[in-house]
């Protein structure tokens, strides 16, 4: 049992303490855990909160107990020695967070000092995210303000956006403070377009557009706006296309709408353009959704777009939105359709899904 409290132990210059790990052996060969307290292990935290059952003893311990002596010799043990190595541990970063929850202001404050110089590795940490994300709501705006910027140095804000636990401590970041704390949502114009075609970093541009202010959303549209076309086509990039226009209401989309002149039709066949289309003629104003119906029209006329199962989607959609003479058009292509397509694409279904 000895072999496993090492085992278990973070590796470190420091000497293992053979007398905690006594303890934890002692603990382990117990049949009668649940009469152990906190003051049963103090001396030994940092070895019962790298092991299984000794972090849920000590997590029950600070839920469960008023003893204000024995947290503070816990938080003592611990903080600042054991905080960062702790923080990366899969069972030791769940004691950071109890001891979060818990602790007094100044021993929250204590826990926080200790991340400073470390914020990125410790976003970018699977285990370590998780106390960040837990530390932000008791961090001071000033204390959150030094952790952006210590992020935003080095590229570090490029780095966690194409992090799956980076990007999801920007979106909580973006979605939880006001942005005079952050400040950080000018710094993605420029790197915003190849973010929005990451499986990660499209969800930072996401949160951005939906929770940033509007002057800062109106720079990361134009940096957009080139892009919307290409983006429609994408598994992710679509995403953000299709944020733009829902997400964002008081933005002006009139010039981002006029880059969709010409390609609506081709975008209506395809899977991931076919939803940006839908969405594009139901938030365009009446003179624009005539421009845009009328070019699928005059498209379908030419071919066979109503075959295709996607397209035949959008024009589902869009007919209770157009005007009665273009109604009457796309109705006119659909009793004049006599070709059924393998992918789905047909005239029963179009009128079973209108009717």
């Amino acid at each position: 049992m000895l072999v496993r409290a090492q085992r278990l132990h973070p590796a470190s210059a420091e000497p293992i303490n053979e007398e905690a790990c006594a303890i934890l052996q002692k603990f382990h060969s117990s049949k009668a855990k649940g009469t152990w307290r906190l003051e049963h292990i103090l001396g030994s935290c940092p070895e019962f909160s790298y092991d299984r059952e000794g972090s849920i003893l000590i997590r029950r311990a600070l839920s469960s107990t008023y003893d204000k002596t024995s947290r503070t010799r816990l938080f003592r043990e611990m903080v600042p020695m054991h905080v960062l190595r702790s923080m990366k541990h899969d069972y030791a970063s769940h004691v950071i967070q109890s001891m979060l929850e818990v602790g007094t202001f100044w021993q929250v404050r204590e826990i926080i000092k200790a991340m400073r110089g470390h914020a990125l590795s410790l976003v970018l940490h699977p285990c370590a995210s998780r106390v960040v994300e837990k530390a932000f709501p008791r961090m001071t705006s000033r204390q959150r303000e030094e952790f952006v910027h210590e992020i935003l140095s080095n590229d570090g804000l490029v780095t966690c956006a194409y992090s799956e636990t980076g990007s999801h401590i920007l979106e909580v970041m973006l979605k939880t403070f006001p942005q005079s704390e952050l400040e950080f949502t000018t710094s993605l114009c420029g790197i915003s377009v190849a973010l929005s075609q990451h499986k990660h970093g499209y969800k930072v541009i996401k949160s951005a557009l939906e929770y940033s202010p509007l002057n800062s959303v109106v720079s990361i549209v134009q940096d957009l706006s080139y892009s919307v076309i290409s983006l429609s086509y994408l598994h992710d990039g679509h995403k953000v296309v299709l944020a733009i226009f829902q997400n964002v209401p008081e933005l002006d989309k009139g010039s981002i709408l006029d880059r969709f002149r010409g390609f609506l039709p081709l975008l209506s066949s395809h899977r991931f353009g076919s939803q940006v289309c839908k969405t594009i003629i139901s938030v365009a104003d009446p003179h624009r959704r005539r421009i845009f119906v009328d070019e699928l029209i005059a498209f379908g006329r030419r071919t066979d777009l109503l075959t295709s199962s996607y397209a035949n989607s959008v024009f589902c959609k869009i007919v209770p939105l157009v005007e009665d003479h273009q109604r009457y058009s796309i109705l006119e292509l659909v009793n004049g359709l006599d070709r059924i397509d393998a992918s789905g694409g047909s005239k029963e279904n179009f009128v079973l899904e209108y009717y």
